[in-house]
């Protein structure tokens, strides 16, 4: 799976702040700032959440909270969910707090709501695809490449081919592409990985340098030629 973690801040311009949410200074905070006063009804609400495919991400929320508090959270207009917080050691001492998040597609908008209530100070959020997600449910040997044949280099990217595919690679990450089936899967060093069809390349064409993107669109015009001459001659 491709590395897909993007960090969003809280005071970003581009975010929403409602009743007496504001950005105030924070030495400890990611960015130097951070939203606090969320409480009385007030939101923030952190836009253009960019999400490569829909499916399950995992939201890291870093907070500050002297005393034990809790948020509302939703994505885009979907459920609410409430979650209790731990105290932070102090005011000025960051905590991060892990919750899952359903995005599709595109640009998304996580909110975070204080119910009238009291909600921690909110640094940042870090939102990647939640570990072992399948956005679809694959057949048994849908990923199944056959066996390996020529490697080509292009730079730091390796493409193998093989019976029923292609594996490109860079020693961080790789992607498997299977052209009988359409099936793609994604795995990197840290082990993560995630596994779809094959609208899962949305995920290559946002996340990848064009470089990698002329590879990739040179390996598929290879296959489509070798699979156009495989027609012609059956």
């Amino acid at each position: 799976m491709i590395p897909y973690t993007i960090s969003y801040e809280a005071e970003d311009s581009d975010n929403t702040l409602t009743g007496e949410a504001r950005v105030t200074d924070s030495p400890s905070a990611s960015g130097g700032k951070k939203v606090g006063y969320l409480n009385g009804g007030s939101s923030l609400t952190f836009n253009k959440i960019i999400a490569p495919m829909t499916g399950n991400y995992r939201v890291t929320v870093a907070y500050f909270s002297g005393d034990p508090r809790s948020f509302y959270v939703r994505a885009n207009n979907g459920e609410e969910q409430f979650h209790d917080l731990p105290k932070t050691p102090d005011w000025d001492t960051v905590g991060t707090y892990d919750l899952t998040l359903p995005l599709t597609e595109g640009e998304n908008t996580i909110t975070f709501s204080d119910n009238n209530g009291y909600s921690p100070d909110l640094d940042r959020i870090i939102v990647e695809p939640a570990i072992e997600t399948e956005p679809e449910n694959p057949g048994e040997g849908d990923d199944d490449l056959g066996t390996p044949g020529d490697s080509q280099r292009y730079g730091d990217i390796t493409v193998t081919d093989y019976t029923h595919g292609l594996l490109v690679s860079n020693g961080q990450y790789e992607v498997s592409y299977n052209t009988q089936t359409g099936f793609v899967g994604y795995s990197w060093a840290e082990g993560q990985k995630m596994r779809g069809f094959s609208a899962a390349l949305n995920l290559v064409r946002v996340l990848w340098k064009p470089k990698v993107m002329r590879v990739m669109r040179a390996v598929e015009h290879r296959w489509r030629f070798r699979m156009d001459s495989a027609k012609a001659l059956s």
